[in-house]
């Protein structure tokens, strides 16, 4: 005789098909894992280790990545920075501002995980907005010979903003795209943390442009211009010669030019005030005892009237 005990195991490690003649072993672990509840979570781990090490992720839409560029959040950790990082990379800017690479490589990118970031270029250009606006001013007040005609222009502190405002962030996103374009691995944040450091020449230069002198200024801003030249050169043209060497040429002609534009631009928007001083009348004549006050060469009589 069978012994039920037997036989009510057996039948534990069966399962009775819709043919009751046939049966068909079932592991167990087998038949919990495939109960639809746990098929509902083991879809939804997987979808939340999407992100996880070795598997790979499906790329956003390019207009998701534009729209996060925008957010507090995927812009916070490149402001967490300490005052001694900023201080390091604004002195770096100039002491080593003539070593290939170093600047990206070794100062914006340290060993204790720093990384590029943009609260230095943001603080650099607003300091240097308003050094602007007050130093030519200042410089303008200076060259007047007469206290009374001189006038505080407010419109330097807005075209100063300006004009630092696409030198700093739309300058370099344009770059960036030339960059991608050749396949050059270089990433937005470091294009714009390094044209933001290079800066840091000019906040010296624009005190010392105070000085009334046009040729003193010409001198001063060009020392500046070459040494924030010589930081951007150093740093961006040899990612462009591994990476892409038949376009080197091209890149750093864009980078040389737009540089000297930068410069003709602070001198004649913020420093050209020399050349249109006081003049003895409405019409250039020279009868008036006031002329004399500016730099033009057409005050006074003309030498046409002196042979008659």
């Amino acid at each position: 005789m069978n012994d039920p005990n037997n036989n009510i195991s057996t039948i534990d490690q069966f399962e009775i098909d819709d043919d009751t003649s046939s049966f068909a072993p079932v592991a167990l672990t087998g038949a919990i894992n495939t109960a639809p509840h746990v098929q509902q979570q083991q879809q939804q781990a997987t979808f939340k280790n999407t992100n996880a090490p070795g598997i790979p992720n499906t790329p956003a839409p390019w207009y998701q990545r534009l729209a996060s560029c925008f957010k507090i959040s995927s812009l916070q950790h490149h402001f967490s920075v300490d005052t001694i990082d900023v201080q390091n990379r604004i002195v770096g800017a100039i002491l080593h501002a003539n070593k290939p690479n170093y600047f990206r490589e070794e100062i914006l990118t340290t060993q204790d995980g720093k990384r590029p970031d943009l609260y230095g270029p943001v603080w650099i250009t607003m300091t240097f907005v308003f050094l602007l606006a007050v130093t030519s001013n200042t410089s303008k007040y200076l060259h007047t010979d007469s206290v009374e005609d001189f006038e505080y222009d407010i419109g330097h502190l807005t075209r100063a903003f300006s004009i630092l405002l696409f030198y700093t962030f739309c300058l370099p996103s344009l770059l960036y795209v030339m960059m991608q374009c050749i396949n050059v691995p270089i990433t937005l944040v470091e294009m714009i943390s390094i044209y933001g450091y290079s800066l840091v020449p000019f906040l010296p230069i624009t005190i010392m442009c105070m000085v009334p002198s046009v040729m003193l200024e010409w001198m001063f801003l060009m020392i500046a211009t070459v040494m924030s030249l010589l930081l951007v050169m150093r740093n961006l043209v040899g990612p462009v010669m591994r990476s892409a060497a038949a376009y080197g040429g091209p890149v750093s002609m864009c980078i040389v030019g737009s540089h000297f534009i930068f410069l003709l631009v602070v001198k004649m928007v913020f420093y050209r005030h020399h050349f249109h001083g006081k003049k003895g009348g409405d019409s250039g004549g020279g009868g008036d005892s006031d002329g004399g006050g500016g730099y033009d060469a057409d005050d006074g009589i003309d030498a046409d009237d002196v042979m008659r």
